[in-house]
């Protein structure tokens, strides 16, 4: 066999594996509505696939084999798909409770995905029975290895890795993150990539085995490719290398739009677009009618009752607020700021005050985290660690006060720098309309210290020190470090 042999189908498999798993996360992050309709397009290629498979099983040639592999992926696809989208997860859909260790965390995270590997099993049970006593297996096969990977995968990231790539899930399966944990490496992670590499020596090995005809030869090509792919996977795991940047267009459908289609940027320039025809003066704040600020304000905030919250706290907060339509699907555009000032009027109303705060502040710890994984550009964030942390600091609020009404609304955001330095919101809508003998801006002190821990100063500390539901003029956060 020539090089060009071994060469194209490689290649077939690195681009498959690369677009196919960036297509399903972009069509994981489309709004919940379309979901229904890639599901009946998946469902068809999944039946697609199986007859595909039926037909070529008995057939032993290139194209068989190409076509095989081919019905293979599509089948793994679903499962994944049907997964991200939540319609096949487990019995369990909350997060892992505190304390919970051992034997009792295992059986929580394996009730979170047990109907999803149940259907593991019956889909390759099927792809079995499809390929019985017949020669061209590989598509059976290439299930078989992205199973007995993925499983591993999950169990490593279980134990606990470095990299656990929270940003491919969906807001909807956040829960599942509380049975995650983060650690250099675990004692199942060597176990799993010397077994996984021995299978790799053995299929490549076999490639060059000449008792193999030219299809055969293709169709181990094919799964040792995978089976490659798949150590890489697990190397991800715990080096430092961040996966997310090969798939990072497959996450553009998670940026969180405008209502006239632009990408609002922490990190961007000053155009008329971005600020809906806000003049250059004029960049602090969004026009006092109609103020609109960025979804995260309800986003995270659900993901942090999620969290913390108790039985129907979720329910009774967002009825109090009258937003319980975003229970049923999140927002996707800039909302008006009377939702936000509603929303955290009715967090203060029905929690209590311990809980109020926990929330907000988680909400505001998480705003933090999705701004660094999808607002910064990593060459930027990159560039601020590496400043001084005064002029970081004065970097990186320049570049948030030209965003700042997607956060603020029709408040005036301003900042000085200095020791401490200090940021303040004239008429913030969390405190708007509210009195109270104590600050009130948790969701923005929370925020404002997971960029400065990461992006300025790994000891940054962020203290509202006067709030306008107490009488100031103006909300005045302190952040030092």
């Amino acid at each position: 066999m020539s090089f060009s042999d071994f060469a194209v189908p490689i290649a077939y498999v690195l681009f498959v594996w690369w677009f196919s798993t960036g297509a399903i996360m972009y069509l994981d992050g489309l709004p919940r509505r379309t979901y229904v309709w890639t599901f009946a397009l998946a469902t068809a290629l999944l039946i697609s696939a199986f007859a595909g498979i039926s037909h070529t099983a008995a057939v032993v040639s290139v194209g068989a084999a190409y076509s095989s592999f081919t019905c293979g992926l599509v089948a793994w696809g679903w499962i994944e798909m049907m997964f991200l989208f939540g319609y096949i997860t487990g019995p369990r859909r909350t997060p892992c409770p505190d304390g919970c260790v051992g034997w009792q965390r295992f059986r929580l995270a394996t009730l979170t995905i047990l109907y999803h590997e149940l259907a593991i099993v019956g889909t390759a049970a099927i792809l079995i029975i499809l390929s019985w006593d017949k020669p061209n297996k590989v598509g059976l096969w290439t299930f078989v290895i992205l199973w007995g990977m993925r499983l591993s995968a999950k169990l490593n990231v279980f134990l606990g890795a470095r990299n656990l790539s929270e940003d491919f899930l969906p807001l909807h399966l956040d829960y599942l993150k509380t049975y995650f944990r983060k650690r250099p490496i675990n004692l199942l992670f060597p176990i799993s990539v010397t077994a996984s590499t021995m299978v790799f020596t053995v299929l490549t090995l076999k490639i060059s085995d000449p008792a193999l005809s030219r299809p055969e030869a293709i169709e181990v090509t094919f799964l040792a490719t995978l089976t490659g792919l798949a150590v890489l996977e697990h190397w991800f795991l715990v080096l430092p290398l961040p996966a997310e940047t090969l798939w990072k267009w497959g996450l553009l459908s998670r940026r969180i739009q405008e209502p006239g289609g632009g990408y609002v940027e922490i990190w961007a320039g000053d155009s008329k677009e971005d600020r809906h025809g806000m003049t250059d003066k004029d960049t602090n704040a969004s026009p006092g009618t109609g103020a609109r600020i960025g979804p995260n304000a309800v986003i995270q905030v659900v993901r942090a009752l999620r969290e913390l919250g108790g039985p129907g706290d979720m329910e009774r907060v967002f009825a109090a607020a009258d937003l319980g339509r975003y229970l049923q699907e999140l927002p996707e555009h800039m909302i008006p700021e009377t939702e936000v000032i509603a929303l955290h009027r009715a967090l203060r109303d029905q929690l209590t005050p311990e809980l109020c705060q926990r929330v907000s502040r988680r909400a505001g710890e998480t705003t933090a985290e999705y701004l660094l994984a999808n607002r910064i550009p990593k060459p930027i964030a990159a560039l601020l660690k590496r400043l001084p942390a005064g002029m970081a600091a004065k970097s990186l609020l320049t570049a948030i006060s030209r965003h700042a009404w997607t956060f603020a609304g029709s408040g005036q955001f301003s900042w000085e720098t200095g020791h401490p330095v200090q940021v303040r919101i004239v008429n913030s809508p969390l405190c708007r309309g509210v009195q109270a003998d104590h600050p009130l801006c948790d969701y923005y002190a929370a925020t404002f210290e997971g960029l400065f821990r990461v992006l300025v100063h790994r000891k940054s500390k962020v203290v509202e020190t006067s709030c306008g539901a107490m009488g100031h003029p103006a909300c005045v956060f302190e952040i030092t470090w």
